[in-house]
């Protein structure tokens, strides 16, 4: 067994190897996220919001992926296992899942040019916050219109 944490991380990432996943409906329960994908970009920069329901930002969060790829249903995309905690006031930063990173490398997840693209998206995104980039002004304070609904599938995607 991979030495992960014991919130299911090494059986998530041991279907990931095995590309034995499958969806199932989940809906979001934790803080209310924003998600900004810069054009091209093999990472997300997630706005995380107090607990509150307001616009109070609460700490960014990058997550490194392929870059979206536009689809008859949305985007898809795949997550490279490393992501990047960042303080509300981009001061700070630290690595998350560096030893994720690693297995994913040594068990063949990822091939060696698939790592090597994590490793520059990694810097990619540390020099985005590290240089205060606009976006982090721009969409400090966004909040959806009051009459935004959440978003369904469509009928034809929906198993329950």
């Amino acid at each position: 067994m991979l030495d992960m944490d014991a919130s299911g991380q090494a059986q998530r990432f041991e279907c990931l190897v095995s590309r034995s996943w499958s969806l199932a409906p989940k809906t979001w329960q934790m803080t209310g996220v924003l998600t900004i994908v810069l054009d091209g970009a093999a990472f997300s920069v997630q706005r995380l919001l107090g607990s509150h329901g307001g616009a109070d930002v609460s700490g960014w969060y990058i997550n490194l992926q392929d870059p979206l790829v536009r689809t008859e249903l949305g985007f898809d995309t795949m997550d490279r296992q490393l992501d990047i905690v960042v303080s509300a006031d981009l001061q700070t930063w630290s690595l998350k899942d560096e030893h994720v990173l690693q297995d994913a490398l040594r068990t063949g997840l990822h091939a060696v040019q698939d790592h090597e693209a994590v490793l520059k998206a990694r810097d990619d995104a540390i020099r985005l916050v590290e240089s205060g980039h606009p976006l982090f002004n721009e969409w400090r304070g966004w909040l959806p219109p009051e009459s935004w609904e959440p978003p369904t599938l469509p009928l034809s995607l929906q198993t329950e």
